[in-house]
């Protein structure tokens, strides 16, 4: 009963993580410059058994990867502001950086 109870468990946590960064992207969603993130996740395995059988033990919240797709480009009334369209990025730097 215990194992089957913490299976359970693992499961609603690693939904509820799922859940938050759902929540996160969706918050975030109209904020200029914000990139997603996708949230993966991964089944716990036991050890193999007298039988040479594994059984799974539960899920955890894994890796999270970020969403590098083109966003909206939205003109901007100030001139330090710029945006890429396509591929690109770029360094910043003060004046007093030895580069």
């Amino acid at each position: 009963m215990g194992g089957s109870f913490f299976i359970g468990l693992s499961g609603l946590n690693a939904n509820a993580q799922g859940i938050k960064n759902i929540g996160n992207n969706l918050a975030n969603s109209n904020t200029i410059g914000y990139k997603a993130t996708n949230l993966f996740f991964e089944e716990l395995r036991a050890a193999i058994d007298v039988a040479g059988i594994t059984g799974g033990q539960g899920v955890i919240s894994g890796a999270t990867q970020q969403v590098w797709t083109q966003g909206n480009v939205q003109q901007s009334q100030l001139a330090r502001e710029m945006a890429f369209q396509g591929c690109g990025s770029c360094v910043v730097g003060d004046k007093g950086s030895s580069r």
